[in-house]
Formats: structure tokens, sequence, C-alpha cells
């Protein structure tokens, strides 16, 4: 498999700048998230979301994984969720919907990098190591670029 080079874009540095800040907020917490994002321009012809998951997280030797489509409401809604459970450990779910909790900046940054043209959206589920809180890797892409988007809190 041949990666371009990572994609440096405006966009892409906001919204490693916002996730950057998030992962400073939750540092406060019983639970500090760490975030990752790599951006690159996908490849022409046959596209193995698989194989670029792997390659992008070699570390990960997880055989029990599977990957399914999502909507872009519901990886930001996972996403949302998990930064809530870092700040607000012993709150439930429902006490985030209940404070208006929301960060627009990854819902918003990704659709200005993808210049609002269709794109799909792949969840990656693998099995959680027991040191982890939560953790969640997401794949966005289209015909211009491929987003792999981790985040993970420890115990």
């Amino acid at each position: 498999m041949d990666y371009k080079d990572l994609v440096q874009t405006r966009e892409v540095q906001r919204l490693r700048g916002y996730l950057d800040a998030i992962q400073d907020i939750t540092l406060c917490g019983d639970h500090p998230a760490l975030f990752d994002i790599l951006v690159y321009e996908t490849p022409k012809g046959d596209f193995q979301a698989a194989e670029w998951l792997k390659a992008a997280y070699p570390y990960d030797r997880s055989e029990t994984f599977s990957i399914r489509a999502c909507s872009f409401s519901y990886m930001v809604e996972e996403i949302e969720k998990d930064v809530f459970l870092s700040i607000w450990p012993n709150d439930d779910f429902s006490g985030w919907q209940g404070r208006g909790f929301s960060l627009p900046g990854i819902g918003g940054d990704l659709i200005e990098l993808f210049q609002y043209a269709d794109v799909s959206i792949l969840k990656y589920n693998n099995q959680i190591s027991s040191d982890a809180y939560w953790t969640f890797t997401f794949m966005i892409y289209n015909h211009r670029y491929c987003v792999i988007l981790h985040g993970r809190a420890s115990n």
C-alpha cells in the first residue's frame, strides 16, 4: 500500500488545534483523552478501508474487529459522548444531552475539509484493552480525502 503524503490544509490544521484543545480540557478529569487524526489523499482505484485502517494503526493487533458504515451525525454524537464522559465521568449520558454539550468544531471542520461533497463514514470497532475508558476510530472518505480519526481515554 502506498500512502501519499499527509494532507496539510487550513481545515486540517484547525481540526488538529481543536482536538488538541479538547485533549487539554480533559487533562483535568479522571480520564484524559488523546486524539489522533491522519488525513490522506484518497487513492485512485480499488479502496480497501480495512487495509488502510490496519496500515494506519499497525500496533493494533486485535484479531477481533468489525467495520460498519455510519452516519455523520452518529459519528459526531459518539465523539461528543466520549469527550463528555472524560470531563464528567460520574454523570451519565442523559446528562450530556441535558447540558447541551456539543463540539461544533469537529463537524464543521470536517464538512469544510470535504467541501460538502458526498462522504462515506466507517466506524472501526475493535476489542478495547483493559486500560481504555473509551476508544473510537472513524474513517471519513470521499473521492478526494481519507481521514482517520482516533480517540482514546485511559482508566
